[in-house]
C-alpha cells in the first residue's frame, strides 16, 4: 500500500480509472466505433479479457508503487501520478522511462487490435 505523507494513492486512482474507462468504453460503444473508425473488430470476450489484463496489470502497478516506477501508466490521471512522483523523488530519467514504455505499450495495443481484427 502507499507510504504516508506520499502521493503514492495516485497509482490506486489510475489503476481504478483504468476499470471505469473500459466500462465506458463497453457502454457507450467503442466497439462498433473502433470497426467503423480503425478497422479494429474488437469481440466482446476479446474486449473484456484485454481490458481485464490492463486493470490487472494497473493494480499490480500501483501495489509496487515508487519502488519500481518506470511502471506503465494510464492517461489522464497517470499525468497527476507523474507529478505526484516528481514531487516525492522519483528520478526524473525513470519518469521518462516510463512515458515511452507507455506509449510502446499503447500503440502495440492498437496495431495488436488491428493485426487480430484480421482472424
Amino acid at each position: 500500500m502507499a507510504q504516508r505523507g506520499t502521493r503514492e494513492w495516485t497509482l490506486w486512482v489510475v489503476a481504478v480509472s483504468c476499470g471505469l474507462h473500459a466500462a465506458e468504453e463497453y457502454l457507450t460503444g467503442w466497439q462498433p466505433w473502433a470497426a467503423t473508425t480503425l478497422g479494429i473488430v474488437m469481440p466482446t470476450a476479446r474486449f473484456v479479457v484485454a481490458n481485464g489484463i490492463l486493470v490487472s496489470v494497473a493494480l499490480a502497478i500501483a501495489r509496487v508503487g515508487w519502488r519500481s516506477p518506470a511502471s506503465l501508466l494510464y492517461l489522464p490521471f497517470s499525468t497527476w501520478s507523474f507529478v505526484g512522483a516528481l514531487r516525492d523523488g522519483v528520478p526524473t530519467r525513470a519518469a521518462v522511462t516510463a512515458v515511452g514504455g507507455g506509449t510502446v505499450m499503447m500503440v502495440g495495443v492498437v496495431v495488436s487490435a488491428r493485426w487480430l481484427s484480421g482472424f
